[in-house]
């Protein structure tokens, strides 16, 4: 799975699990997975990006469609 490749490298999950978590919509926490690739030079596909944001939505977020 691309996170724990290339994300989970870097960070631990509880990273998502902040109280003060600047993510509240599927918007942000998309942009949040593009800036973090950008950052770090990974070369993400759009569909790579969907699939972090996915995951990441159903094991943290849980945010609202």
């Amino acid at each position: 799975e691309l996170y724990a490749t290339q994300c989970a490298t870097c960070h631990s999950e509880r990273l998502h699990e902040r109280e003060k978590s600047r993510i509240r919509t599927l918007a942000d926490l998309r942009a949040e997975v593009t800036r973090w690739s950008r950052e770090t030079k990974q070369r993400f596909s759009a569909e790579d990006i969907e699939d972090v944001v996915r995951y990441l939505d159903l094991s943290h977020y849980r945010l609202k469609k």
